[in-house]
Formats: structure tokens, sequence, C-alpha cells
């Protein structure tokens, strides 16, 4: 036994394509974990006597491996066979993040001297090679092969739930976990009568291999949401009394539900950084509904460090409303109806992948080892960017392509003794011909630099005790005009910028100041003049004119709003978040001033506008590879054009969501463009839906918008990256 050769087996029944075997000793010099086959394949044959199977593994050679060792009159087995039988005590475990079968090493007492009992094998499962369904065949099959041994009967007629109820109950010994199996403390003292929430469902992983949604386990798991401290939850799966999940609900889970499938899905972040998708379908509507109100509260707590039971039951309602926007499916076409059919099945089809076509990088200011960091899109076809403290003017050929125009190699203050900065934010100005740029080290001052000789021209003070840390035309299109003023925000006032002033530039008749820490952190108008403005707290706010209080006020989700944008009507609104776009109709539906804009009146208060959230499927996040960080979003914008189109970026990734199917509810409708380095910003091109200006690490380009495709295995990442995941006790 052990290293016995295999004898008398006739046919293959299971098999583990690729993995690592150790023995894990618990009382030997030799440590306790040994490698004995770097790379294995481990294989359930059914031998000549029935109801007799064998569990072998074939050690695997690379390339010109076997010839080495035969050189070396290398004489190690190259098989180790072991009986299938109830003492093998099989179970499952993980080493490192990885999938692991375990058992007993039955052979008599090694050299050490430590008893045969104390010893165990581990075969380390590939996960690149073997995904969840061909695991769990190979598990099955070897308790099939331990009821036939013990009863010396076909088990055919028994269930996988049985069988492992009858054999799967021998846990791994204390001395062999590791830290990605054991149980977070909190969960482990959670008591079983302590929940948010308490549902039945079906547990899914997506599977990069398989391109779909597949169980983690035969039957369906008890999902709670449990609180383990103040401001602090778990989201946690049983499986038969088992723990088979165990989530900390944090911003990072991307959480999205689904009436039509009756399902909540999410990504989680494993302890080596990579994020997997999971699912848990639910038996009927209330049952999901309960599950996710109880989610929004967890989320909005976690999030805002502020007791749920604190809000009004109206602020209470648009919060679940905001976190729990459902992906409708009405009014879809074919094309549609299929999508949602195939959500925990299959991904959508392969597509080819593009690279940064045939545009060259635009070498500039590479004598320093410094990246891109910011863009802005001039309506007169130029783009500036950012790289250090260094700026590139860039405009676009008729071909199709950016080509760089100027450089200013040193952004420095007008003064003699200034020194180089590296601009945090800059605006195009005054028709193209200034830009207007914020210096990280001087908060309450400007820098105005002329763009036809490349020099800072002024320094513009703001005010002694109020810094600036956003700003944005007077209206949409006032860099248009030969408009002087232009409108910035602090931490807790909004103002207007007027060069012309002496000394401070802050104008006093447009401030407006709070006495708390509103936090404000953006700022967008519209055609009009109206004014948007958001906060790192993530409450928004819409003023028609600069002074006067807000007319509508939405309530905060928790996360910081990191970009804003309007359509030039005033109708939408778009705010960038770090894990989602939040889209919010601007237009009354109710009460005494029904079909008047939020922005010059205001809202009833028990119908606040209704926003919605766009997100990536968990999945596509998952084939991305990545957390989820947008860039700030942008609708495409010009004084003659029609807003089609919402334009952000996560990662090495350009995603475009068609506004039109958005604003029918079709949410998840996006399409995605992969490049091989992380994109810094894109924006459309001043007029045009049809081009997207990228600005890369290293380069900037012209994207054509119908080079953008719709999310699939190869338009979005390697397919045989490893998957991991941190599953307590789960064959996945």
């Amino acid at each position: 036994m052990g290293k016995t050769p295999t004898k008398g087996a006739s046919e293959e029944v299971a098999q583990l394509p690729e993995g690592e075997l150790y023995i894990l000793r618990r009382n030997s010099a030799k440590g306790l974990r040994e490698c004995i086959f770097t790379t294995a394949v481990a294989t359930v044959r059914r031998t000549e006597t029935p109801f007799e199977y064998q569990l072998v593994i074939t050690r695997a050679y690379q390339e010109g491996e076997a010839e080495l060792l035969d050189d070396l009159d290398e004489d190690d087995d190259e098989d180790r066979t072991f009986l299938i039988d109830e003492q093998l005590m099989p179970r499952i475990g993980t080493f490192e993040g990885s999938t692991t079968f375990i058992w007993r090493d039955l052979d008599e007492a090694d050299a050490t001297g430590s008893s045969s009992d104390e010893n165990l094998y581990e075969f380390v499962v590939d996960g690149r090679r073997t995904d969840g369904v061909t695991f769990g065949a190979f598990y099955e099959a070897i308790l099939r092969g331990i009821y036939e041994k013990k009863f010396n009967r076909s088990s055919i007629a028994v269930t996988l739930p049985e069988l492992k109820q009858q054999f799967d109950k021998h846990p791994v010994p204390s001395s062999s976990l590791t830290e990605t199996q054991k149980l977070p403390p909190a969960i482990e003292q959670v008591a079983d009568d302590e929940f948010i929430a308490k549902e039945e469902g079906d547990l899914y992983i997506w599977s990069n291999e398989l391109g779909g949604f597949k169980p983690v386990v035969d039957g369906p798991v008890e999902a709670r949401v449990v609180q383990t401290g103040q401001y602090t939850y778990w989201l946690i799966a049983k499986h038969e009394g088992s723990h088979v999940l165990a989530h900390q609900i944090t911003e990072e889970m991307n959480g999205q539900s689904s009436t039509e499938l009756l399902s909540w899905t999410w990504n989680n972040v494993t302890s080596t950084g990579v994020v997997d998708a999971w699912a848990i379908r639910f038996g009927d509507s209330g049952a999901l509904n309960r599950f996710i109100h109880a989610l929004s509260r967890a989320f909005y707590e976690v999030q805002n460090a502020i007791d749920w039971e604190k809000m009004k039951e109206i602020e209470q309602n648009y919060v679940i409303t905001a976190m729990t926007e459902d992906v409708e499916m009405a009014d879809g076409d074919a094309e549609d109806e299929a999508e949602v059919e195939g959500a925990l099945n299959a991904d959508d089809e392969d597509t080819a992948d593009e690279d940064e076509s045939d545009q060259e990088p635009t070498d500039w200011g590479t004598q320093k080892k410094t990246k891109n960091t910011g863009m802005a899109v001039g309506y007169k076809g130029i783009s500036v960017v950012l790289r250090g403290d260094r700026l590139g003017v860039f405009r676009a050929t008729n071909d199709g392509k950016m080509e760089l125009g100027g450089t200013v190699n040193q952004i420095k203050g007008p003064g003699k003794n200034d020194k180089a900065f590296e601009p945090s934010k800059v605006m195009l100005h005054d028709q193209d011909r200034s830009l207007i740029l914020m210096n990280p080290q001087n908060e309450h001052a400007l820098y105005q630099m002329d763009l036809e000789t490349g020099k800072v021209v002024e320094e513009w003070k703001v005010h002694d005790d109020i810094t600036i840390n956003a700003m944005a035309p007077v209206d949409k299109f006032a860099q248009m005009n030969p408009e002087e003023t232009f409108l910035g925000t602090s931490h807790n006032a909004i103002f207007r910028i007027d060069p012309r002033l002496d000394k401070n530039k802050l104008a006093q008749d447009g401030l407006k100041q709070y006495a708390t820490k509103a936090k404000f952190s953006s700022i967008a108008t519209t055609e009009k003049g109206h004014i948007a403005v958001g906060s790192e707290k993530g409450d928004i706010r819409l003023f028609d004119t600069l002074g006067k209080n807000a007319k509508t006020a939405l309530p905060a989700l928790g996360d910081a709003v990191r970009g804003l944008d309007v359509t030039r009507d005033g109708r939408w609104v778009v705010a960038t978040c770090k894990t989602y776009l939040l889209l919010i109709d601007t237009q009354i539906g109710s009460g005494k001033n029904v079909g008047s804009s939020g922005f010059t009146k205001s809202f009833p208060a028990d119908s606040k506008p209704r926003p919605k959230r766009l997100q990536l499927r968990p999945e596509h996040v998952s084939f991305m590879g990545s957390q989820i960080n947008f860039s700030p979003a942008k609708f495409n914008t010009g004084p003659d054009s029609k807003e089609t189109s919402i334009v952000t970026s996560n990662g090495a990734f350009v995603i475009a969501w068609d506004f039109e199917k958005v604003k029918k509810g079709k949410l998840d409708r996006y399409e995605v463009k992969r490049y091989t380095s992380n994109v810094v910003e894109d924006n459309f091109s001043w007029g045009n839906d049809k081009e997207i200006i990228v600005t890369l690490q290293d380069n900037v380009l012209m994207l054509p918008k119908k080079a953008l495709q719709k999310p699939s295995r190869l338009s979005q990442g390697p397919g045989d990256r490893k998957s991991r995941s941190n599953i307590v006790n789960a064959p996945y």
C-alpha cells in the first residue's frame, strides 16, 4: 500500500488532471509538510474485483524531466496507489487558497516512528486545469467507492447527500489546518439564533473555465446576514450544518439583485487578491426581498457608521431603492431575453480581443519615469494630458489618431522662485486658450496657464481661509465663450471665482457656506447654469442659483462621489462612486411641482427620485481580475449633441453604457474595450459620440466607439487565470 504498483485496474472512473502531492506529518523531523510530486494526476479506477476501487496518484513530468531523471538513475515510483476504503477518511481542505483532497496514510509506520493514523496525504488541485464540477465528480466517486467496498453492493440508488452524511464526517486535524480553512473567530461565536436575515437558496460560484455559474454544494444552503460588531456584518452560508461561505460585507461586494432570476449576485476578494463572483438563487420573491432589505441595512451601516434605525423611513426607502435597483427586463428584445435566460448558466458569446490597434505610443516626457495622470478635453479638438509636472497638448488627426502638438516640460508658478508642481486637476477655460490648474501644495490658489506660450502667467489667490478642491464652468458650455468666471467648491462651501477681482478672487456675492462638514468633492453645471454638487459622504445637492439653498438634497448612500456630470438640459445626473455609477432622473414625477426639474423645484418629501445604479456584473469583474475602481463617468457632450452614451473606465478597460437602454431599465447593457495597460481617464470627443479619447498610463489614443464589444471571456481577461476562493469546507 502507498507505493505498490497498480494491479488489476481496468476502468478510469474520475480524474483530477493536475495538482501537487504532499504528505503531512505531525511528529517528524522533516517538518509538517513535504512535497512528494510537484506535478501529479489523481485518478479513481475500478478494479477487476467487484465493488472495489483504487485511488492512484501518478507522477507527471514536464518536458525533458523524465529523461533527466533517467540519467540520474532516479528510482522513485511513479504511482502511489491506495485501496478506497472507509479508513481513508477522505475530506476536503484548502492550502494557500487552493482546494485540496486529503486522506489518511494507512501504510505501516514510517522511518520517523510516527504512527500511520497521524500522517495524511494531500492532493493540492490546480484550479487552472480543474473546475468545480470535475472536482465534485471526483469526490463523489471516492465516496461511492467507499460505500460499495463497505456494503459490497452498487451505490447507484444512493444520493450524494446520503453518501456525505455517512462518510464525510472527518475533520482535518488542527495541526494541518491552514489559515484559509479557519472560520473568522467572530463567525464561530455567532449563535444559531443570531441573524438579521435567514433564507434558503441555491449557492453558485462563477467558473471562468465553464463560462457560467456552477453549484457549490448539492442542495440548498441556509444564507444569513449576521452582525458581529458595531457596523460589522457578514454574509454566511451553511449546508447540512457546516459553513460553506463566510464573506465580510464591504463596499467591494458589488451586490446586484434580479427579480427575474430571484437572485443576488456579488463579488468577493480573496486573501490573495483574486476576485470571485457568487450568486444565491432564492425560492420566491419574498425571500429575495427580505434578504435584500437586510443587506441594504448592513451596507449602509458599514459604509456610513450610522445606525439604520436613526434614519427616517423615507430615507431608508431611498437607500433600499438605490442599493437594490433591479435590472428590469421588460420590453427587451430577443437578444436581451437570451442573455437573461443564460445569466446563471453561461457568459456572452466569445469575441475577438483587440489591442491598442496600430497607434504608436506618444513618446513624450519619457526621460523621467512618470505616467499620465489626467486629461481635459477641449471643444476645438485639443486634449490636454497631465504627466507629473509636464503636460502634452494633443490634437485629433483626420485618420482618427491622436497627434502630439506640443509639450510643457515643467509646470511652475509665475514667480522667479516658484517651484515646479504636479497639478491635481485641470480645466480648459476661455475658449480653450487657458488652462486652470490646481496645485496640491497650495490649496488656497489656482494657476492660469496660457496654452499658446505654455507658461503659467498668473497665480489667483482664492481666499485666505477657504481652499478649493473642485471646479466647473459657470454653465456646461461656458468654455466655448470668453467667460472669465467659473465655479469652485471647498470642503464646506460653493462659490464663484472671478479673476478680475483684486487680491482674493472669490466673489462674496455668490458664496454659499455651510457650518457643518459637508465634505464637497465634485461639481457640475447644466446648459442653463444650474449646479449639482456631490460630497465625500455620498449626498448630492441640486441648486438653481449660486448662493441659495439647494432645491433638492439626495441622501448619502455612504460611498464618496468622486465625479459628477449632467445632461445639457439637467434632466439626468450621473455620479461616480468607486464601485458603481448612480444615475438620477431630476424630473419631479408627482405633487404640485410635477414635470418640473429638481434643480428649480423641490421633490415631495415622500417622493424622492428613484436612482438607477449602474454596475458591472460580478462575473465580468471576476474576468477583469481586479477590484472595481471607476474613473469619473461622462456623458457625450456638445451644444448640438444628444446624450446617447455614458463612458468610464476600470483598470485596463474602457466601459460605455447605452444611455437609451439604461433609461429603459436595462442597466447592465454596456460594452468594453481592453487595453494592455491601465486607463487613466477617458471622455468622448467634443460633439461626437462615435469617438472616445483614451489616456493610458503611457499613451493617448482615439478609440472608435464601434470597437467596443460585449463583455466576454476573451474581451475581458485571461481565461486560464487560477481562480482561488476562501471557501470553508466546500469543494469549490
